[in-house]
């Protein structure tokens, strides 16, 4: 039997199983070109439709010193006298653009393209968790998460690694504090685990790794003790509508996520817990349509030739989801947040499929099975997961 041994491209290797042709796969198709429509549909609705917070970052600038969340609107004042909502939507739209462009060279990479590997760029493309809800969320600033973790399983792995996503790191944390537990861990999971199995886990790397951990350690406690803007807020409000195409969406209600603090944003979430937590069987119930997937990432990590990477990955999926547990704790945008987690889940299966496995087909889901072909057509049947509360 065959191995893989590659770290960072995969080779095709022998599949013994039966030899579907295209004809097989038209399903899957079709399920994709659902899906594209469903992101066109979801864009169309997002044109007419303004988020005053949303629009509020990209006006907040450092013209009151180093303050959370103002990164986008710092450079946007540097291009733009005057924002315009539209201005959101293109931006977020160029993104979308270039983190489905970069999923796609990953995939390529990991899995490669081919008839048999078809069916599972169809489901991971038509999951309402994961582009669906990019282009549902579009404007917001999460996808910068998930790009940063694609480059991550892009870039040769050497001693700038490290230092190049520990600068990245540091720039979505002046975009938005969070992302030390929304994305970083899942950047740090797989530089280690891309180290590992290029053999390049030296003194030098593990030095260079921990120089970037604290850096980015030390600027989110600045961001959570000193980020809040000092200024009174109809100081702030007037500095924000003077930069503003449409200034009748700033109001105190938008303005108030840059002088509130931790206490009260926790009051708030489980102010509203109770109405949220009915639709936690909901969220359970879009990732159970997911089974394919979760079943073929399991046949990679028990495929996995060292029992070091099989405890890493599952030392890594356990550490990811529990620093989702502070921004439950925190903020009540939980689709937004459960689809980020599954998001995670996803970058991980292709970092698993980096690591050095025993032989096993590049396939995880026979075309030809009712049963795929079923959870396929319910993973593209849902548009999308939301914002705040689910559909």
């Amino acid at each position: 039997m065959d191995f893989i041994n590659t770290p960072t491209l995969p080779l095709a290797i022998i599949d013994r199983t039966k030899d579907y042709g295209w004809r097989s796969a038209r399903p899957f198709a079709l399920m994709l070109g659902c899906s594209v429509a469903i992101c066109v549909v979801l864009f169309y609705h997002r044109l007419d439709k303004v988020f005053p917070l949303l629009y509020a970052h990209y006006l907040v600038s450092y013209e009151f010193g180093l303050i959370k969340r103002s990164l986008v609107g710092e450079i946007a004042s540097l291009f733009l006298a005057k924002v315009n909502y539209h201005h959101v939507l293109f931006v977020g739209l160029t993104f979308w653009l270039i983190t489905l462009s970069t999923y796609l060279e990953v995939f390529r990479r990991t899995f490669t393209f081919s008839r048999r590997t078809f069916p599972l760029l169809a489901m991971i493309l038509g999951s309402p968790f994961f582009f669906k809800n990019f282009m549902f969320s579009i404007g917001y600033f999460d996808i910068l998460g998930c790009l940063a973790a694609l480059i991550a399983l892009l870039l040769p792995v050497n001693l700038a690694l490290p230092i190049i996503m520990g600068a990245i790191g540091c720039v979505l944390l002046l975009v938005h504090h969070l992302f030390l537990l929304l994305y970083l861990p899942t950047i740090a999971l797989i530089v280690i685990a891309r180290a590992l199995a290029a053999g390049r886990l030296t003194l030098r790397f593990a030095a260079a790794s921990s120089v970037a951990a604290i850096a980015a350690a030390g600027l989110f406690l600045y961001m959570v003790l000193y980020g809040s803007v000092t200024v009174p807020m109809d100081v702030f409000i007037d500095a924000l509508r003077a930069r503003a195409d449409a200034p009748e969406y700033i109001t105190p209600f938008v303005a108030r996520v840059w002088f509130t603090d931790i206490r009260y944003e926790i009051a708030q979430t489980l102010e509203m817990l109770p109405s949220n937590a009915l639709r936690f069987p909901v969220y359970l119930a879009v990732v159970l349509i997911h089974l394919p997937l979760i079943s073929y990432f399991r046949q990679l990590i028990r495929a996995l030739k060292i029992r070091r990477d099989r405890i890493l990955v599952r030392a890594g999926l356990i550490a990811i989801s529990l620093c989702y547990i502070p921004i439950f704790v925190v903020v009540f945008d939980y689709s937004r947040w459960v689809s980020n987690w599954a998001t995670c889940m996803i970058l991980v299966m292709h970092t698993a499929r980096l690591l050095p496995s025993f032989g096993m087909a590049p396939v995880p889901l026979d075309p030809g099975s009712p049963r795929n072909r079923l959870f396929g057509w319910m993973i593209t049947l849902v548009p999308r997961v939301g914002i705040i509360k689910p559909f």
